[in-house]
């Protein structure tokens, strides 16, 4: 079956998803197993196969990047299938809960349609109310704090939770409670200050859209009706409260198609929960009421395998469940490890092993480092230099700081 551009067929994998049509799946895909490819094939195949209109599909994902680009391979995939301008609707999780308020704000207590402030605007409607304030317990010659009781604003936010709501638990003679007392009561003042100003931040965005669709049933009835599937991107970096706004609109039978990887949470830092990519099948149900089906993605079109080896190797320590990954092309080499005492002991063994390398016939056009931030250009740089090893900064960033430029 080919559901792709000039005549590209699904893996077998691809295949095993494609054939279970319209209902509820949760595809577990590993890093490089191509799995935007993937959904824009389910989706191209849903419209090809199973009659659905391209506008009855959502399709939600994380950043607007991402949205964009699985918009533009979804319109690939379909082709002359569709006639111009008939596109499946896709958006962030935060423009999804946007276009709710936008339609619904007066049943999430909105007196008008709100304003998204950036989070640099956000911060500094909560500095004013900051310095505006008088602290017993708070020490606010900290520059860091502002950002702490932001951190906390967002954290209640990802559970859906008020200010309100903790200052209820408060034990005012227990640390750390004086401070925090503080912090929660500056937190009520900053959203008391939102609401004049008719703003709300990103935190907001699911949380009033998410109390609008739980607490008036028709609002979820009136936007469930207007899809007949929805397909999850990046599910693994979804926080509680967006599983919950979506659970209380697609949950109960509404067919979901869900991807991600709970090795690849990247958000953890900012509420994200693996757990609820790992919990997708307590959320969510298949339209005959029955469990949701599970399907992977194993073959990997990245990396050789001996890196794969290695890959799945370390996976296994954190998540001893993880099904290994498996190389789609042919490849030689193998993988070797050195720790260096510092920096420069890392940076010296790199040239000798490149100087190795070289004698023995590999050509230094055929070396290359890869950086983890660009801040770590430079001492490598240097030495590769001082060893006399032609070099070329291939980032923009990396090569504003060499000295020399």
């Amino acid at each position: 079956m080919s559901v792709g551009p000039e005549g590209l067929a699904p893996t077998p994998e691809q295949q095993s998803i494609l054939d279970l049509g319209l209902d509820t799946i949760r595809i577990s895909a590993g890093a490089g197993t191509g799995k935007t490819t993937t959904v824009a094939m389910v989706i191209a195949n849903l419209v090809r196969s199973h009659g659905i209109d391209p506008e009855q599909i959502l399709g939600i994902t994380f950043t607007n990047k991402a949205a964009a680009e699985l918009a533009d391979r979804v319109r690939i995939y379909l082709g002359e299938t569709v006639e111009p301008g008939r596109e499946v609707e896709v958006h962030t999780y935060h423009g999804f809960a946007a276009q709710i308020l936008s339609e619904f704000g007066l049943l999430a207590g909105l007196a008008s349609r709100p304003e998204i402030i950036t989070p640099t605007f956000s911060r500094q409607i909560l500095g004013e109310v900051f310095y505006n304030t008088d602290y017993e317990h708070i020490d606010i010659t900290w520059s860091g704090r502002i950002n702490r009781i932001k951190q906390l604003g967002d954290r209640l936010g990802d559970h859906l939770r008020d200010p309100d709501d903790l200052l209820e638990a408060v034990h005012p003679d227990t640390e750390p409670w004086p401070e925090r007392k503080e912090m929660l009561e500056t937190l009520a003042r900053y959203a008391k200050e939102k609401r004049a100003l008719s703003v709300v931040d990103y935190s907001d965005l699911i949380t009033l859209s998410t109390r609008a669709v739980r607490h008036h049933e028709f609002i979820a009835s009136t936007i469930r009706s207007r899809y007949r599937v929805v397909v999850l991107d990046e599910y693994q970096d979804t926080n509680p409260a967006q599983r919950i706004l979506l659970t209380s609109i697609f949950g109960g039978g509404f067919p979901v198609v869900a991807v991600g990887d709970a090795d690849q949470t990247i958000y953890e830092w900012r509420g994200a929960s693996a757990e609820n990519f790992e919990n997708f099948v307590l959320h969510f149900s298949r339209p005959d009421g029955g469990e949701p089906i599970a399907r992977e993605l194993t073959a990997n079109y990245r990396s050789g395998q001996p890196i794969l080896d290695v890959a799945n190797e370390i996976r296994l320590q954190a998540n001893p469940e993880a099904s290994g990954l498996t190389s789609a092309r042919s490849s030689e080499g193998t993988i070797e490890t050195h720790w260096a005492a510092d920096a420069m002991g890392e940076a010296e063994w790199i040239a000798r092993r490149f100087e190795r390398l070289h004698d023995n016939g590999l050509r230094w056009r055929d070396m290359a480092v890869l950086f983890r931030k660009n801040r770590d250009f430079p001492v490598i740089v240097e030495t590769l230099a001082r060893h006399d090893i032609p070099i070329e900064v291939a980032n923009l960033g990396g090569l504003f700081s060499v000295r020399a430029v």
